[in-house]
C-alpha cells in the first residue's frame, strides 16, 4: 500500500468523484471525517467534535486518528465505526454497518492495528478486529468476521473469515 501525502482539498476532490455528490448523508460522512482528521492534527478536542457531529448526523462513527486514503465511499453509513488504531488505503467502498477496529495494545515493536490496502471493499455488516493486515484488492463479504491476515486479492466470507476460493 503506497503512502502519499494528500492535502485535504486532494482528499475531498478524490472523495467527491467516488461518492457523486457532496451533499448525500455518503458524501457529509465522508466530508465529516475529513474535517475531523484535518483538525484533530493540530487540535484533538476540535476533531472529537466533528467526529461526534459525523456520528449524529450520518450514524458514522470513525475516529479522527484513523488513517484512510483518497477515493472513500461509505454507502449507508449509518452503524459504520471505524477506529483510531486503522490504516485504510485508497480507495475503499465500505458498506452499512461495518466495523473496522484494533486492539490498540501495544507489543515491543509497535501498537496491534488493522492495516489495509488498496482498493478494498467491505461488504454490510462485516467485521474486522485486528491485528491484522488485508493486502490490495480484497473483498471482505457480508457478514464475514475478519481476525487475521489475508494477502492481495482474497474474498473473504463467512465466521471466522476464510479465503473462498
Amino acid at each position: 500500500m503506497a503512502r502519499t501525502q494528500v492535502g485535504i482539498v486532494g482528499l475531498l476532490r478524490a472523495d467527491l468523484d467516488s461518492v457523486w455528490a457532496l451533499f448525500t448523508v455518503r458524501g457529509l460522512a465522508t466530508l465529516f471525517y475529513r474535517v475531523s482528521a484535518r483538525a484533530g492534527r493540530t487540535h484533538p478536542a476540535l476533531g472529537s467534535i466533528f467526529k461526534q457531529f459525523n456520528h449524529l448526523l450520518t450514524g458514522a462513527d470513525i475516529a479522527w486518528q484513523a488513517e484512510i486514503g483518497p477515493n472513500l465511499s461509505i454507502f449507508h453509513p449509518t452503524g459504520v465505526v471505524i477506529g483510531k488504531y486503522v490504516c485504510i488505503g485508497s480507495g475503499a467502498i465500505v458498506q452499512g454497518g461495518v466495523t473496522i477496529g484494533g486492539t490498540g495494545r501495544s507489543t515491543s515493536t509497535e501498537i496491534e492495528s488493522v492495516v489495509v490496502g488498496d482498493d478494498c471493499s467491505f461488504g454490510a455488516g462485516s467485521t474486522l478486529v485486528g491485528p491484522l493486515t488485508l493486502g490490495d484488492r480484497v473483498s471482505v463479504g457480508a457478514g464475514a468476521v475478519v481476525t487475521r491476515s489475508f494477502p492481495d486479492g482474497s474474498t473473504l466470507v463467512g465466521i471466522p473469515a476464510r479465503s473462498r476460493s
